[in-house]
């Protein structure tokens, strides 16, 4: 848009930015499970690095969280 409202000729009317990003076009993981996921292991870390907790699991792939993949 220009500065008085008016559309610029040729832009797209949804474009992906910073707070909408397009999703990865090779992402098939919902992005409830992706939050849930996310949340779990932010929480292990903190929780094994901070209060000195097991961290079980961060040290291989959990059958409960099969979205979440480990490289070497």
């Amino acid at each position: 848009m220009t500065r008085d409202g008016r559309r610029e000729s040729g832009t797209r009317r949804s474009r992906p930015n910073a707070r909408h990003p397009a999703p990865h076009p090779a992402s098939r993981t919902p992005p409830a499970t992706a939050i849930r996921t996310t949340e779990a292991y932010v929480a292990a870390y903190f929780d094994h690095w901070l209060r000195g907790g097991d961290g079980r699991l961060l040290e291989r792939p959990s059958p409960i969280y099969p979205a979440m993949e480990f490289v070497d």
